[in-house]
């Protein structure tokens, strides 16, 4: 319990003097020194007080929960409050953690007498800060301490911001929202649900934006229940689907199975997926085992850090790649996936063929601007003169009609590593079938895919069927450091 505790305080020792955190957590000496000094000191009141303790260790677990750090900081002043010899032992610990002891006859007393107003600036705005969510009005404490009203709520602002140190480090810049447009509704709306989440009391909140108490209650309310979502009005939606237009972006590329490069060119493929803003992504030679983690969930991950929005990857395994590493087909999608299935592409084919190695098809059915999209991600054999590949086409085609049907489908799209070119009979059937080359419908020409870094044959599509519009298509990711098969983006309404 003594090294966890320590451990927990060496944290937020470092939070307090606006060191930060390194990213291993690894704590400086005389963080760790200091800590131990503060845990000798608090010791006793821990025994007594279980509140403190479970603060402290739920700020250990997740130090950068802002939620958290406040609640451990707003136990720790009201102790400090209570206890003044204590306050006066802590705050020369931090001065000697930043370099700038502070002199036990300027260290914080409390509580500080009805009536007085500290000289000291750091104590000063500590004091209106604790007015302010007391409960007394900004007006009646700008009077008091001779500030305008809005710097009592820029006080406010910091310590949600940045806790103690923002509440007692005056630098006056601007905030976040007068940065932006303050009379922005949606902004307003979000900063009040910020401060009240925050902890500032909703009476506040109210009166800083000349709102009803009630308001800014339900704002709060809406906001857990619903996230962002929740404080949105129909004219935030309009707005939204303003810039952002009614269209499903599908990419489809071959990650060439396992190179010598590891996990990094997998962040770097993602990077310029996300320049796309790709809604699925049909994935072939996806490595997952033997050691590597599943690519295609690395893809799925790095572009949920770098977009922000939530990937999922399901893999299916087909064979072994260089008789080794279990290798298959994935689909990516920024939404959760209705129905997942895996097809089998390898036995039962016509006339009894057989390809070289198993093959399977991952199919997805989501829904995406409350419409139904079906992705198949397709990787077919790559010997012989096609017949495996038209069977194995002619199989897909059944299977795909027998599991999820397609009369109701804004879109079914077949993408993926076909292995054929455009006239060849596997691309006529599928033709014939009524899926549309979404490259070819826009481009007379070009759109080789395979090999880099000087393509010579076209092998890579994006297969539509159904109402959907194909309004974009391109080939993307032309770097032979990533695959040695260019990628394709395209886009339909």
């Amino acid at each position: 319990m003594v090294r966890q505790l320590v451990d927990v305080l060496a944290r937020t020792v470092s939070h307090l003097v606006g060191q930060g955190l390194p990213d291993d957590l690894y704590l400086d000496t005389l963080s760790i020194h200091t800590a131990r000094r503060i845990w000798l000191a608090l010791k006793p009141i821990m025994e007594s007080d279980s509140e403190l303790e479970a603060r402290l260790q739920a700020f250990g677990f997740m130090p950068e929960d802002n939620d958290k750090r406040r609640a451990l900081e707003s136990k720790l002043l009201g102790i400090f409050s209570r206890n003044a010899a204590l306050a006066r032992e802590i705050q020369s610990f931090l001065g000697d953690v930043r370099g700038d002891h502070v002199s036990t006859e300027t260290a914080p007393t409390f509580p500080i007498p009805a009536g007085s107003v500290p000289t000291n600036e750091a104590l000063r705005r500590l004091e209106v800060l604790r007015l302010l969510r007391s409960g007394v009005e900004a007006e009646r404490i700008a009077e008091r301490f001779e500030i305008p009203a809005g710097e009592v709520y820029r006080i406010n602002y910091d310590y949600s911001i940045g806790g103690i140190r923002g509440a007692v480090i005056s630098e006056n810049s601007p905030s976040w929202l007068e940065q932006l447009d303050g009379n922005e509704p949606f902004l307003r709306r979000l900063e009040m649900v910020r401060l009240l989440r925050g902890g500032t009391p909703i009476g506040v909140v109210a009166r800083q934006f000349d709102a009803l108490e009630d308001y800014v209650l339900l704002l709060g309310q809406n906001f857990a229940e619903h996230g962002i979502a929740g404080i949105m009005t129909d004219e935030d939606v309009e707005r939204f689907r303003a810039i952002r237009r009614d269209t499903i972006r599908i990419c489809a590329y071959n990650l060439q199975g396992v190179r010598d490069d590891g996990s990094f060119r997998f962040r770097r493929i993602a990077r310029e997926l996300a320049g796309y803003r790709p809604d699925l992504i049909a994935l072939q030679e996806v490595i997952s085992g033997a050691g590597v983690e599943d690519t295609s969930g690395q893809i799925a991950r790095w572009l949920s850090a770098i977009t922000g929005e939530h990937y999922r990857s399901h893999f299916t395994y087909c064979h072994l790649f260089m008789d080794r590493y279990p290798e298959g087909v994935a689909v990516c999608g920024r939404v959760e996936a209705k129905t997942i299935h895996s097809i089998d592409l390898t036995t039962h084919l016509s006339n009894g063929l057989k390809p070289s190695m198993a093959r399977r098809a991952m199919v997805t059915e989501t829904s995406l601007m409350g419409r139904r999209v079906i992705l198949a991600s397709v990787h077919l054999d790559h010997l012989g003169a096609g017949e495996v590949r038209l069977a194995q086409a002619e199989k897909l085609l059944s299977e795909l009609d027998r599991m999820t049907g397609v009369t109701d489908s804004h879109a079914l799209i077949l993408a993926g590593d076909f292995n054929d070119t455009e006239d060849s009979p596997t691309l006529k059937c599928l033709k014939n079938a009524g899926y549309r080359d979404a490259y070819r419908t826009l481009h007379k020409n070009k759109g080789n895919t395979f090999p880099l870094p000087r393509p010579e044959a076209r092998i890579d599509y994006v297969l539509v069927k159904g109402p959907a519009e194909i309004v974009a298509a391109e080939v993307i990711l032309n770097n032979s450091d990533f695959s040695d098969h260019l990628g394709l983006t395209v886009v339909i309404r």
